[in-house]
């Protein structure tokens, strides 16, 4: 079940990068490769994930790494989006 869930999760990260790649590729875009370590981050859950799934390596201690870095970041933005204000502009 958790290879699953953090397969849905790199997948929606690579699905958001997608649209920033069509932009590097055809819309002229600075490309910095600092941007690409989140996608990154995503394929790599994505061939644990896969790898995990398939049975050939069971890998638990990894998918649970990979989910607790997930939870983390959310949970995270979650807070942000909740507690920060923008009184001024300037």
């Amino acid at each position: 079940m958790l290879p699953l869930l953090n397969l849905t999760t790199a997948a929606g990260v690579l699905a958001y990068w997608g649209y920033r790649w069509y932009g590097y590729l055809f819309q002229g875009v600075t490309w910095y490769a600092s941007d690409q370590l989140v996608p990154l981050y995503a394929i790599l859950v994505c061939a644990l994930s896969v790898i995990s799934l398939s049975g050939r390596h069971q890998a638990t201690a990894l998918n649970w790494v990979a989910f607790a870095i997930d939870s983390v970041v959310v949970i995270g933005a979650v807070l942000f989006v909740t507690f920060f204000r923008m009184r001024r502009l300037f």
